[in-house]
């Protein structure tokens, strides 16, 4: 399998408020030595509690935020020696805060992924607007096209931003929560999605997500992490244990089958 991305010991220090004694600035590790690959044809899902660094390390693979230490490839090359328009061409994000572009339309701002592969004029090419169209079909926005995106649900603006991103064609998806605002049938059907976009051998995707019965349904495999580090990678099977799971989300956790589904459910004390 061709990896597309792959991180190599990547530690990102934040920066705090000063030490109220030493009047010194403190840094505090959001990722500490975190390697992870991804291939084409895999989702993978991070899971863990609020401030694991499930989040940090998408910025962190998008190019947003500079590691302090280790190294960031995409398809083999230093993800620091390429120009964001070169990033933009290959990776596509769906951040956690859904923001749309108010005082355009849906179709105007699906449109907007596309900025990537086109010239400074920024016109439109028949390859471009089939991507749009085919985008909005699969994320079930073709009805809202002409709509402005100050008119529609939360929901309905998420989808218009995943719309946006798959847009832009990219080999590597980076999702923060993306199901959030999203009612049962489009949560799922967003999955269900990725999984087969993923399956066609041509994308990965790291996904960052709190559902665990989702990611063990959906995805390929799991990175679980706790305290900016990853603790345990592979197979649902493997690493979505009672024990492993108890240990990072620190919540007894009952593991069960619903025919041949798994479910996750936290128990009380």
């Amino acid at each position: 399998m061709k990896i597309a991305i792959e991180t190599d010991s990547v530690s990102v220090l934040y920066r705090q408020t000063q030490h109220s004694r030493a009047n010194l600035p403190v840094q505090t590790s959001a990722l500490s030595d975190v390697s992870l690959s991804v291939a084409l044809g895999e989702v993978v899902a991070l899971l863990g509690p609020n401030g694991a660094g499930k989040s940090t390390l998408l910025q962190t693979i998008s190019g947003a935020l500079k590691p302090n230490s280790g190294e960031i490839k995409l398809f083999g090359e230093p993800l620091s020696r390429l120009s964001r328009r070169d990033i933009a061409r290959q990776i596509a994000v769906v951040s956690q805060a859904h923001s749309v572009t108010f005082g355009f339309s849906v179709r105007d701002v699906v449109m907007m992924g596309r900025s990537p592969h086109q010239g400074g004029w920024m016109v439109a090419t028949d390859r471009d607007r089939q991507a749009v169209d085919d985008a909005m079909r699969r994320c079930d926005l073709l009805a809202l096209a002409d709509r402005l995106t100050n008119e529609l649900s939360g929901g309905e603006q998420k989808r218009v931003t995943i719309a946006r991103a798959l847009a832009q064609e990219p080999h590597l998806l980076l999702l923060d929560e993306p199901t959030a605002f999203l009612d049962v049938r489009h949560a799922v059907e967003l999955h269900e999605l990725v999984l087969s976009e993923v399956r066609r051998g041509e994308m990965a995707c790291v996904i960052a997500m709190h559902d665990l019965n989702m990611a063990a349904q959906h995805a390929t495999r799991i990175a679980l992490m706790k305290k900016g580090r990853i603790v345990a990678s592979g197979s649902p099977e493997n690493v979505m244990t009672a024990e492993r799971l108890r240990d990072v989300f620190e919540v007894e956790m009952a593991v069960g089958e619903v025919g041949k589904t798994r479910v996750f459910v936290p128990t009380a004390k």
